[in-house]
């Protein structure tokens, strides 16, 4: 009796410690968002759609180009902080934040070289090589910024992250505005470096960790282990970001730049919007992960209940968003854009699968397994890649739904092979609830199509689900 009572206390605490940590995440990154629908609103009345598919296109190329040169300092260095000692803790500090100075004047340069080239792929001509080249000035920021960041998850100072990501996010909207209205198109590409020179100075503001001063050698040696993995991520992570690209350039000489702009703000509703809460939840869990992902029991346990606290929390907001899509997309942007709502709608069931394979993924991050990490992630993106061309051709913004829907559920089944090789398993209380919220989702992405107030109906079982899983979540950990 004694021992269930102590289970329990250690489920609440573990709840309490996660929720606490994606209260404060989740309020930055809706801070980040409401920043970035008042920018794209802003865009879409000034601009229009045409200005919508410009950022999208820049702001992919610069995404591709940071993960690239940068090796995914990001994510790679917060596992190797976790796992250090507190001795060991300063010499990697400082190799992070040498190998980030050098990471970004590299990404300059690069970018600048291939500027004539990313022109013609993106755009037919070199007519816009000089707003690529301008991207140099934000690559260098957002290196700075992410070897900081990546320091401050690893070290668990949460709050400054959470307090420099805010700051960041408003002091560059308040910033950009002006420009967005005053030189229209020729503000995007000076909006991205203002963007991200505002989030390198909103974090050196905010930085107290201490870090040695090591030589050319010792950084290289110390650095040796989050760059090995960082390469493996990096090669995933530019694959996804030309799949990305790929797919922008598809769109953009294929049909207009309206189809981009329009697919970009449903793909920003439906996927980048809802993410918010694995972005939030990653920032306690990858490094708490990453300290005990050799122990398969552990493991198992705290995946599974991240698991369920993820569904239990995304579920009534999908129904609710599923509802509202119509009323979030006029208020989001405009009705030019309502050709995006059956992706939207459709598209809502991909973040059910997302959010259970997120949790896997984050596995074979933390356990280091970079061949394994690559050959999933490069599996994915070829698969959804065809997915989206192919079912897009077919059915428009239709097809792109089911495509999404249909591309992480087989991404689900890619990570589940190394998640069983590693010995692990996911238990029936956390199966139980995954079927649920996929049921849940489906069936008011059905009704939907019947009346927009029908899908609420589906409300009345989701808080059947949020009750049990509130009791699940209490009395274990998976």
């Amino acid at each position: 009796m004694g021992g269930e009572i102590a289970h329990q206390g250690k489920a609440k605490s573990l709840s309490a410690k996660v929720l606490k940590a994606m209260s404060v995440f989740t309020g930055v990154q809706a801070i980040g968002i409401g920043c970035g629908i008042i920018r794209n609103k802003l865009i879409s009345i000034w601009i229009g759609p045409a200005g919508v598919g410009l950022l999208a296109i820049f702001w992919s190329v610069l995404q591709m180009m940071s993960s690239t040169t940068q090796l995914n300092l990001r994510s790679s260095a917060v596992r190797d902080i976790s796992k250090a000692t507190s001795a060991q803790r300063p010499r990697i500090a400082g190799a992070v934040r040498w190998w980030a100075s050098r990471m970004g004047v590299a990404g300059a340069a690069l970018i600048a070289v291939l500027s004539p080239l990313l022109s013609i792929i993106s755009f037919g001509d070199t007519g816009y090589w000089w707003g690529f080249a301008m991207l140099g000035a934000a690559m260098i920021c957002l290196a700075l910024t992410n070897g900081e960041q990546a320091l401050m998850q690893g070290y668990g100072q949460l709050r400054d992250l959470a307090r420099s990501t805010a700051w960041g996010a408003l002091a560059s909207t308040c910033a950009v505005i002006p420009m967005y209205y005053f030189w229209g198109e020729d503000s995007i590409v000076p909006s991205l470096v203002v963007f991200a020179l505002c989030g390198t100075i909103a974090v050196y503001a905010l930085r107290n960790i201490k870090s040695e001063r090591n030589s050319a050698r010792e950084n290289i040696r110390a650095g040796r282990g989050f760059l090995s993995l960082g390469l493996y991520m990096t090669i995933s992570s530019a694959a996804t970001t030309a799949a990305s690209y790929a797919f922008l350039s598809f769109l953009n000489q294929g049909y207009s730049e309206s189809a981009t702009g329009v697919f970009q703000a449903g793909y920003t509703i439906v996927i980048r919007y809802t993410g918010i809460i694995f972005s939030a939840l990653s920032m306690e869990f990858f490094p708490r992960i990453s300290k005990i992902a050799d122990r398969p029991r552990m493991a198992s346990a705290l995946v599974g209940h991240e698991m369920q606290l993820i569904l239990y929390v995304l579920t009534p907001m999908l129904v609710v968003f599923i509802a509202a899509d119509r009323l979030l997309l006029r208020m989001l942007y405009s009705s030019q854009f309502e050709s995006a709502l059956p992706f939207i709608t459709i598209g809502a069931l991909a973040t059910v699968f997302m959010a259970v394979s997120y949790c896997m993924a984050y596995v074979i991050i933390a356990r280091g397994d970079g061949r394994t990490y690559i050959v999933t992630e490069l599996t994915s993106v070829a698969i959804g890649l065809t997915l989206n061309i192919t079912m897009f051709k077919a059915w428009g913004y239709t097809g792109l739904g089911a495509s999404y829907t249909l591309w992480y559920l087989v991404y689900v089944a890619i990570v589940w092979i190394p998640y069983r090789r590693y010995g692990m398993r996911l238990s029936r209380p956390t199966l139980a609830m995954c079927a649920a919220a996929i049921s849940i989702i489906a069936a008011a992405i059905v009704l939907k199509g019947i009346a927009w107030w029908a899908s609420l109906a589906m409300l009345a079982p989701t808080a059947l689900m949020l009750y049990c899983g509130r009791s699940l979540l209490l009395r274990k950990k998976a």
